[in-house]
């Protein structure tokens, strides 16, 4: 799975999206989430503009193409840093700052709860940021999921 990933975020296998997408429909199936809208977790600034496109962006796509899920794209990032290159205190404390929620839509408060989406799963930063942004503005339940733990 480790090497899926790595070659589907390289854009070197943009296929392997299909299968991807199946996994993470399983796994909300699973899990009793299927209908819960999806938040996927924005790219950093100048990401798209460097490698022309998101890997994140396009597993929505596919998941709202193939399985008709609602995806909510409520979050901006304002940053050009790589978490990779900042350790745990650094990811928490630069998260928090660089995540802003956009305009909510009118139907937002209507779901008692949402799924943040991200690729993986590192230190938790980004996603405790991400739930953390969307608490201020919405009380339900927020859920996240993501295709890997550290790759």
């Amino acid at each position: 799975m480790k090497e899926i990933i790595s070659l589907y975020k390289s854009g070197k296998q943009l296929n392997f999206r299909f299968f991807l997408a199946e996994i993470l429909q399983e796994a909300l199936m699973s899990q009793g989430l299927l209908g819960i809208p999806l938040i996927p977790i924005p790219p950093r600034k100048g990401k798209i503009r460097k490698t022309g496109w998101d890997q994140i962006d396009l597993l929505c796509k596919t998941m709202k193409q193939q399985y008709k899920s609602l995806i909510i794209r409520c979050l901006t990032r304002s940053d050009k840093v790589q978490q990779k290159t900042l350790n745990f205190a650094e990811r928490e404390v630069h998260m928090k700052n660089t995540l802003k929620i956009k305009k909510i839509r009118a139907d937002f408060v209507e779901y008692p709860r949402f799924i943040l989406l991200d690729d993986v799963y590192t230190s938790g930063a980004t996603l405790s940021a991400a739930a953390e942004k969307l608490s201020e503005v919405y009380g339900g339940e927020i859920l996240a999921l993501v295709l890997s733990t550290v790759l």
